[in-house]
């Protein structure tokens, strides 16, 4: 790995000029002895929870991903010009085996005294989130061999999530939907607080070697990836649901948080794929907030929303691949709220879809329709490129809103192109179940996941050495007393200085 970063790190591109040999080695120094700082800390933290770290030495997919996420933070933190995915590039990891890196060394950082800036954090979470969104869906990605081999459907939300993590009417927790209900609602933190991706809990904790069983050893570890569904799919025919079109769109590109939540488990008999926890988590956070801003607040409704995207990457999961969760979401939205009678144009859902913090023009500019196996001889649209490699949008259609064109041998067109002619065909029959007239005749709505957010300053021990910690000036309700003794407290710009030498004493 280390000769292939300096082979590729003093390559020239027409983007940047390629250093010399030396100062490659000095970056890769850097990513080296960030590498056993951060495997000291995860092994430690490793022990502490019992946990046999001979398994752990032994993964080599653990070092590799765990190497090129040290290699990702140096060159995030002197702003080098090799954007993510390039690490992943040199080292040859794929996005749905490198997610499974970053929660452990956020968490393990954590817990000691070198914690990552909050800047390094946020942009750690941004990579997660492109993963979860739209690179593990590629389709070369190993997802889709897992998938195929093990024969069984990617599982339901309730599936992988335990029981108080999901509204049900037994679930007292779960909060009011609308945006402005509370000042610290999760989704005002989505709109709101683009840069604190650190306010929110991480997921599940789970061993590192849980996280790195072997993906390619064999159906018990797919089977742990993808325990099986019990829902079963419709395709009954029906009339197509059709959408006008009229104006287009600005660009627009940042980049957004995600919210992970924790507790006891309930029934499931294996641990379940956390890419899979992460994936429903993200999307139930990006569809509450969508839905608030277009006043969808009918709680009844929402869940039909949810139900029927659930359904799509459940059933249909192929429309995932090389598309973008985003895409799917405000289908499900524009699908439901029509067979609703609850009509919303496609034009105000991508409009407050831009306002996201996540939203980039290609999503809803240029989507996958078709491709072809055979060699394309359509006419490409002049100044525009095949199919970009990494993590660059695709290729977008210059022509006017309605049409496609062809990249490579990739048909592309926009969101509502890729609704009349791909998406409605295949959801048409589950989405059109929701007109029943009586309430018994309704497919069962999925539960939507609760989302559970931490105070805004949360109590932190800056120092493993001393106990001395920070905390809120206000207090929050429900939470813990600072320590088992009598603090000695010193209010910022409130207390006296002689209040801080107490403390030290």
């Amino acid at each position: 790995m280390s000769e292939a970063f300096c082979r590729l790190y003093t390559q020239s591109t027409e983007d940047y000029n390629g250093p010399s040999m030396d100062f490659a080695k000095m970056r890769l120094q850097m990513g080296q002895i960030l590498y056993y700082t951060f495997l000291e800390h995860i092994l430690m933290d490793e022990k502490r929870r019992g946990v046999d770290l001979t398994l752990i030495l032994q993964e080599e997919l653990f070092h590799k991903t765990l190497f090129t996420c040290c290699v990702e933070i140096v060159l995030r933190s002197y702003n080098d010009p090799r954007r993510f995915p390039w690490s992943l590039q040199f080292a040859q990891v794929e996005p749905y085996y490198f997610i499974r890196i970053i929660e452990p060394v956020i968490r393990s950082e954590k817990q000691s005294d070198n914690q990552l800036s909050r800047e390094l954090v946020k942009h750690l979470k941004g990579i997660e989130e492109q993963i979860l969104d739209s690179l593990a869906w590629k389709r070369d990605s190993s997802l889709w061999q897992i998938l195929q081999n093990s024969n069984m459907d990617i599982p339901s939300c309730q599936d992988v999530n335990f029981s108080d993590q999901l509204e049900t009417e037994m679930n007292s927790t779960t909060p009011s939907v609308g945006l402005a209900t509370t000042p610290m609602s999760p989704a005002t933190k989505l709109v709101n607080d683009k840069a604190t991706p650190i306010n929110l809990q991480l997921s599940p904790l789970s061993t590192i070697s849980e996280r790195f069983q072997s993906p390619v050893s064999q159906s018990s570890a797919r089977r742990t990836l993808f325990p099986p569904s019990s829902s079963t799919a419709s395709s009954n025919t029906v009339p197509t649901l059709a959408v006008s079109r009229s104006s287009s769109f600005n660009n627009r590109g940042t980049t957004g948080t995600s919210v992970i939540t924790t507790c006891a488990p309930s029934t499931i008999q294996k641990p379940p794929s956390l890419i899979t926890i992460q994936f429903y988590t993200l999307a139930n956070m990006r569809l509450r907030e969508l839905c608030d801003r277009l006043d969808v607040n009918e709680k009844e409704l929402r869940k039909k929303i949810w139900t029927c995207f659930e359904h799509s990457i459940i059933h249909y999961t192929e429309l995932m691949q090389d598309r973008h969760m985003d895409q799917m979401i405000m289908c499900a939205i524009y699908i439901t709220c029509k067979v609703t009678g609850n009509d919303r144009i496609f034009q105000e859902i991508m409009k407050h879809y831009r306002s996201q913090p996540q939203a980039a023009s290609h999503v809803y500019r240029s989507v996958l329709i078709s491709r072809s196996s055979a060699p394309n001889v359509a006419l490409k649209v002049e100044g525009c490129r095949g199919q970009q490699e990494g993590s660059a949008p695709p290729a977008t259609p210059s022509q006017m809103t309605g049409t496609s064109t062809s990249f490579d041998q990739e048909e592309r067109g926009d969101l509502i192109l890729f609704y009349n002619q791909v998406y409605v065909q295949k959801m048409k029959a589950f989405a059109l179940k929701f007109r029943a007239v009586q309430e018994g005749d309704l497919p069962p709505l999925s539960p939507l996941p609760v989302v559970r957010h931490t105070p805004v300053s949360p109590r932190r021990r800056i120092s493993s050495n001393h106990s001395v910690y920070i905390n809120n000036l206000s207090p929050v309700k429900g939470n813990t007393a600072m320590s088992p003794r009598k603090p000695l407290p010193y209010y910022f710009n409130r207390s006296p200085a002689k209040g801080l030498w107490r403390s030290e004493d």
